[in-house]
């Protein structure tokens, strides 16, 4: 241990834990000889469980399934990492499953830590076990404040044009009425103008008997294509 206080906190942390210790000393809290420690099924609510170790110590959880192991994940806190030891192939459906129903801020196979050494992926936890990320682009980007920018020409058609000054008891109530049954961006306004003007005329040049099924078999015809 890199000094007394950490040792005696990992000692600490032995005492009442709630589960058997199957290989080390069982009695580090007492006698502070601190060894290469594991201990099965600790109980959630010991301090093993609840603080970071950064020791010798090694909680293990038997579980009968994968459904289990998820589980069991899935209800303590957002873990900095998830590893999975088995079969390394996207058919593995054990290793699809605890990939695709757990959240942590690295999931890796066949390894630990590693993620960490590379430069090129992203480190960083999730919820309880952090937030952000650093290395590369990554960590450029959370120690960046990016400033938005929005450049857009005035639109002087309705019904933007209501939302400018004065503002009438009409044009509130033309506002309110937007607000609460036109919830669209101005993008999806103007595809719809788009498309309502493109219907519009079709069926002015149809009522007009500007266009008419033998135009359309002709426009056809000059593109190849056969009704």
């Amino acid at each position: 241990m890199i000094n007394s206080f950490h040792h005696e906190r990992c000692c600490k942390l032995l005492a009442d834990h709630g589960g058997t210790v199957i290989e080390g000393n069982p009695n580090s809290d007492v006698d502070k000889n601190l060894l290469p420690t594991v201990v099965l099924n600790p109980s959630l609510d010991s301090d093993l469980m609840k603080e970071e170790i950064f020791g010798p110590i090694l909680p293990v959880f038997t579980y009968k399934n994968m459904d289990e192991a998820v589980a069991f994940i899935r209800k303590l806190d957002k873990p900095l990492a998830v590893y999975y030891f088995g079969k390394n192939s996207w058919g593995n459906p054990n290793l699809m499953k605890l990939k695709n129903e757990t959240s942590s801020g690295a999931f890796l196979v066949n390894d630990i830590a590693v993620h960490f050494l590379n430069a090129d992926t992203p480190f960083g936890g999730v919820g309880a076990s952090g937030y952000g990320r650093c290395h590369g682009k990554e960590g450029f980007l959370q120690c960046s404040n990016s400033k938005s920018v929005m450049v857009k020409t005035p639109v002087n058609l309705w019904p933007f044009t209501v939302i400018h000054p004065p503002y009438t008891p009409d044009k509130q109530r033309m506002i309110k009425l937007l607000m609460i049954q036109f919830d669209y961006t101005q993008m999806q306004v103007y595809k719809r103008i788009a498309w309502f003007i493109i219907i519009v005329i079709f069926l002015w040049l149809i009522a007009s008997k500007r266009l008419t099924l033998k135009k359309l078999r002709k426009i056809k015809a000059m593109f190849g294509m056969a009704m």
